[in-house]
């Protein structure tokens, strides 16, 4: 049978944490790992009538992933995603994810543009929020709106080669938008853009 030792936890100026501890040298090391966590500082575990050096804990940096869905949370909204694709809220509880259809504008200015013009239940929805989009301000900002949802890099992309990456990521065209006339001279505007659509997780 394997004979017990005492054991005293000291942190770094020499505080005791605890003293006659009583256990085998493995326990007693799960004991200073776990009281280094805790505290967040180095602990020190000393054999009582030992003349060895005290073994040093450092407290393990924390997680940031989350016990329940295993993803780190967005900071934002505080959500994680489980695997099949159930939001994980800030509290850690599981609700089932609401398939949404997000729509985009998406035209070719030098480079692809894309604007997200929101999740519709409707087509028509979406083409009347594009007729309200100042397309101007999206070109000129250089809107890449479905890049970012969708992890597009096509700064250098034509016309096509971004609408197969747009497919290859889940998106389906729908087809041209309506152009329309506008302006105080009745200059034609919205022209050159069509309409993709993605289902996702709201």
């Amino acid at each position: 049978m394997t004979t017990l030792s005492t054991w005293t936890l000291e942190t770094g100026d020499g505080n005791e944490l605890g003293a006659g501890y009583q256990a085998h040298s493995d326990r007693a090391a799960q004991w200073a790992q776990a009281e280094a966590d805790r505290l967040g500082i180095t602990t020190y575990l000393r054999e009582d009538g030992s003349d060895g050096e005290p073994e040093a804990f450092e407290p393990e940096a924390p997680s940031d992933r989350c016990a329940n869905c295993g993803t780190v949370h967005n900071d934002e909204t505080g959500e994680g995603r489980y695997s099949d694709g159930a939001i994980c809220d800030e509290n850690g509880v599981r609700r089932e994810a609401v398939m949404v259809t997000r729509y985009y504008a998406v035209t070719d200015a030098n480079g692809p543009i894309s604007v997200r013009l929101g999740d519709f239940e409707r087509e028509e929805e979406a083409r009347e929020a594009f007729l309200a989009l100042d397309t101007r301000a999206a070109i000129d900002g250089s809107s890449t709106d479905a890049e970012d949802d969708l992890g597009i890099a096509g700064e250098h992309m034509d016309d096509g080669e971004f609408a197969a990456a747009l497919t290859r990521e889940g998106a389906n065209h729908i087809g041209p938008l309506d152009a329309t006339y506008g302006g105080p001279d009745g200059n034609l505007v919205h022209a050159g853009w069509d309409l993709w659509e993605v289902r996702t997780n709201g």
